[in-house]
C-alpha cells in the first residue's frame, strides 16, 4: 500500500465525516449548539482518533507479528503489572466527585 492510497482513504473518510456534519447541521454556525473550545476539542479528538487508525493501519500491513498466544501473553502480563501499579499508587481506590446542580442532592 503505497502513501497516495492512505492519503486518498483518509480525504474520503474526511469527505464522509464533513457531509454528514453538513447533513446534521444544515445552517452552520446558526444549527451548530457548541462553543469554539468545545468545537476545537471535538475536532482534535477526531484528528487524533484518524491519526491512530491510519498509524495502526500502517504498522499492521508492514511489520510482522508474532503468533497470537505470544500477543496474548504478553498483553496479560502488561495488564497484570498495569494493575499492580494502580494498586500500588491508589490502594483505597480513586474518589470520584461529580459537580452537582444546585439545589439537588
Amino acid at each position: 500500500m503505497d502513501a497516495v492510497l492512505v492519503l486518498l482513504i483518509a480525504a474520503f473518510i474526511t469527505f464522509l465525516v464533513l457531509a454528514f456534519i453538513a447533513i446534521k447541521v444544515p445552517r452552520g454556525r446558526h444549527d451548530w449548539g457548541k462553543d469554539r473550545a468545545e468545537t476545537a476539542s471535538l475536532v482534535a479528538t477526531g484528528l487524533t482518533f484518524l491519526a491512530l487508525f491510519l498509524l495502526l493501519w500502517y504498522l499492521s500491513a508492514t511489520i510482522e507479528w508474532p503468533a497470537v498466544t505470544t500477543m496474548l501473553f504478553y498483553g496479560g502480563v502488561v495488564l497484570v503489572v498495569s494493575l499492580v501499579i494502580v494498586a500500588l499508587i491508589a490502594p483505597d481506590g480513586f474518589k470520584l466527585e461529580f459537580a452537582r446542580e444546585k439545589g439537588k442532592e
